[in-house]
């Protein structure tokens, strides 16, 4: 599905996530922390190599298995009957596949259809600081990790070099993928090598030089920025700010906010036991290399109506953001109702208040219980939300849209509950439709006035359970008339 969409993945496709500040003062630092989280984004790699990650588990009765007692267990236990107290104490394991694209990984796009490509034995990062590229080696010969220190000698040290401008070549990954393709076969003739280090290194990080102090700036630098300083067909970007904001930019089509989530929390909370002191003076010499693209008059070209059509786009994205504290999860759930169906009916009253008609609504449903799944549908506008958001619109009584939020909360929990169990429509309906294509024919149906209108996403949602490593998430509408609704509940 992602492969082949041939939109520009910037905006489209692309979303982040914005990483909790660290409140210490020395880690304030713009350097410092990028050097602290690229250290643990290692150590994270590290364990997820030697198969010691901690497994990926849905609890659903916490109290009993999300404890030391049942860790242990499970991890004495042969894996032949390890299962064996997960299925009696309801305890899940999830699908942890897509982390295998989470490092060394990289999207090539291809005329048609794209290609993920990864390299599992890179020992370099790709540093991007004012649109220039350098690299440098994180892991020695003998396979350990370089210090902290050495890291953080690098990174002062790259962001003393003062290299003349370049063009924004970068702003290439933000075009058409079509588009994209054959420009980036042009641009590996002369090259090749540089490409080969970006698309190869364990992870990208971003030394930005802006500082965004509100909502809607932090919103636009993380999920497009300039241009210049981002290189969108990397699997993941970690970003740092000039006043040390963290935020993770990731490419779509290798995994899911889930998996990008569990990466950020566990670097988040390994990096708040670091006790790196930086040095007065980067002592180390300078081991990093600066990439340097070669560039012909048509490919200049090309950079430039790149950056004009990344400036067209970027503008034409709003952002808003609301944070209501007058109640919680909690208080929702005490009066027998569901939390997310909840903030659901807040979105479709909303929509419907605003605009008078009942949107094509996508709620993602994470399938990670199964066997390499990726998501599922929540159809959240239902006949029931449509109900609830005339009466409240009509200004009908408390005692009637109480009624009305229950019907709504109940069918929102029978629709989720479905697509958790494999019991959705919208995957398999969109599997039929491409099976149909490489056939050479499409069913009626799928030209059908009605399924084009479910196609049409018009209101796009997503939620991930809330972490202490989470400020917010975001990313932009699916269509050109759409929203994208980025929302979250705490206790």
């Amino acid at each position: 599905m992602y492969l082949r969409d041939r939109r520009s993945i910037m905006l489209n496709s692309n979303p982040f996530l914005l990483v909790q500040d660290d409140s210490r003062p020395r880690y304030q630092d713009q350097l410092v922390r990028a050097a602290v989280l690229l250290r643990s984004s290692l150590r994270f790699r590290n364990s997820l190599r030697a198969n010691l990650l901690e497994p990926d588990v849905f609890h659903t009765q916490p109290q009993n298995s999300a404890t030391p007692f049942f860790q242990k267990l499970v991890r004495q236990l042969p894996s032949s009957l390890s299962w064996y107290p997960a299925f009696f104490l309801n305890a899940y394991p999830l699908d942890m596949s897509q982390y295998q694209n989470l490092f060394g990984s990289t999207r090539i796009p291809q005329l048609g259809r794209d290609r993920l490509e990864a390299d599992d034995n890179s020992k370099h990062v790709v540093i991007l600081k004012g649109g220039h590229f350098y690299s440098f080696d994180v892991i020695d010969n003998d396979g350990t990790l370089v210090s902290t220190t050495e890291m953080y000698n690098q990174l002062k040290l790259i962001s003393l070099d003062n290299p003349p401008s370049v063009p924004p070549v970068s702003v290439l990954t933000s075009a058409e993928r079509d588009t994209w393709a054959v420009l980036r076969s042009r641009l590996e003739a002369e090259n090749g090598e540089t490409l080969k280090l970006i698309d190869s290194a364990i992870m990208l990080v971003c030394l930005d030089d802006d500082s965004p102090d509100t909502f809607g700036s932090a919103v636009h630098s993380f999920l497009h920025g300039n241009g210049r300083n981002r290189w969108f067909d990397k699997s993941f970007q970690l970003i740092v700010d000039k006043r040390a904001q963290v935020a993770v930019h990731f490419e779509h089509a290798w995994g899911d906010g889930i998996s990008i989530l569990r990466y950020v929390s566990d670097i988040y909370q390994d990096s708040l036991t670091s006790t790196f002191e930086p040095p007065q003076s980067p002592a180390a010499p300078a081991r990093f290399r600066r990439l340097d693209f070669k560039l012909d008059s048509e490919l200049l070209g090309a950079v430039e109506n790149a950056k004009a059509e990344f400036d067209e786009r970027a503008a034409q994205l709003n952002s808003h953001h609301i944070e209501y504290d007058k109640f919680g999860k909690q208080f929702v759930k005490s009066k027998k109702l569901n939390a997310d169906a909840v903030l659901q009916l807040a979105i479709q009253a909303a929509f419907y208040a605003q605009y008078g008609y009942v949107p094509s609504t996508y709620e993602s449903c994470s399938m990670a219980p199964y066997r390499h799944g990726r998501t599922e549908t929540v159809r959240s506008a239902t006949a029931e939300t449509t109900d609830f958001a005339k009466a409240l619109r009509a200004g009908e009584d408390k005692s009637r849209l109480g009624e009305l939020m229950k019907r709504a909360s109940s069918k929102h929990g029978t629709l989720t509950g479905e697509a958790q169990r494999g019991r959705g429509f919208d995957r398999h309906l969109f599997a039929l439709k491409h099976l149909a294509e490489e056939k050479g024919s499409t069913p009626d149906f799928f030209q059908h006035s009605s399924y084009q209108k479910m196609s049409h996403i018009v209101v796009s949602t997503s939620t991930l359970p809330p972490t202490e490593a989470l400020r917010f998430g975001g990313f932009a509408p699916v269509t050109p008339d759409g929203l994208g609704v980025g929302y979250g509940g705490n206790d």
